[in-house]
């Protein structure tokens, strides 16, 4: 699970940075929907992360 935790963080990353691209040459409202996207990745990242975790303190239990 954890190299699926990795694509999305770096999906993320890339998202934000082609967000980020976009917002300089076409300006935030054509880019707003990368952004929206890089968001609900990073949401996803932290809510994989926070599961696994618990996951594992439960198992040293």
């Amino acid at each position: 699970m954890k190299i699926f935790e990795t694509i999305l963080f770096a999906l993320t990353v890339v998202l934000f940075i082609i967000g980020t691209h976009q917002t300089y040459h076409y300006g935030l409202l054509n880019s707003y929907f990368i952004f929206t996207f890089a968001v609900f990745t990073l949401l996803g990242y932290g809510f994989l992360k926070k599961q696994r975790e618990e996951k594992a303190a439960k198992l040293k239990k």
